[in-house]
């Protein structure tokens, strides 16, 4: 289930720029549904999300690599290679459609995003605001698994929809999204926090 919702993530990361977001975001599957919320900054994003009844705290930061936070135990695990090897990679194409429409007030374009896997293919239509240009390094761990495909539009998917390598249906959509000014505070891992590494 977890590696799930790290690869609807990695689909919607299609980001070039450098700001600060708030996102209210909502992944639904055929068998569930889970919502989180991002804040993102130039160097550093958390998500935060609910995973089988636990809440789950990811921090990326850039110059030193991906955490799970866990506030009650003040304890932080740093994610290692080998945890972000067992990810699916995924190799993608895009197709504009010419078709456009407004999401959350940004003007979007609709793409059709054909994925190929060692566990089969998938198929999304995807909405991209062009104008909402954010660093795609800093939305999950697979962060290095970005496809380098010549096709991939810049800007950020609003809303995807679509079928799986598994069958199952998807669909990813931000639900609300809000430029904010993040406390220095905010994406680090605390210094009273015990870190291990994973």
């Amino acid at each position: 289930m977890k590696n799930i919702s790290f690869t609807l993530l990695f689909l919607a990361t299609y980001w070039m720029g450098y700001s600060q977001f708030q996102m209210d975001c909502k992944i639904t599957t055929s068998t569930y549904n889970t919502n989180y919320r991002m804040v993102i900054g130039e160097k550093a994003s958390k998500t935060i999300m609910n995973q089988d009844g636990m809440d789950m705290i990811m921090l990326n930061l850039m110059e030193s690599g991906v955490y799970t936070l866990m506030p009650d135990q003040n304890m932080a695990i740093k994610l290692n290679q080998n945890t972000l090897d067992t990810l699916e990679v995924c190799s993608c194409s895009f197709t504009k459609t010419g078709k456009k429409k407004q999401i959350l007030g940004y003007d979007t374009e609709e793409y059709l995003q054909h994925c190929k896997s060692a566990r089969g293919t998938s198929d999304n239509h995807v909405w991209i605001a062009p104008t909402l240009l954010i660093n795609p390094q800093l939305i999950t761990p697979m962060r290095q698994y970005i496809s380098s495909a010549s096709t991939r539009p810049s800007g950020f998917p609003l809303l995807m929809e679509g079928v799986l390598s598994d069958k199952s249906t998807v669909r990813f959509e931000v639900l609300g999204i809000t430029p904010i000014k993040l406390s220095p505070n905010e994406l680090i891992v605390p210094t009273h926090y015990m870190v291990i590494e994973n």
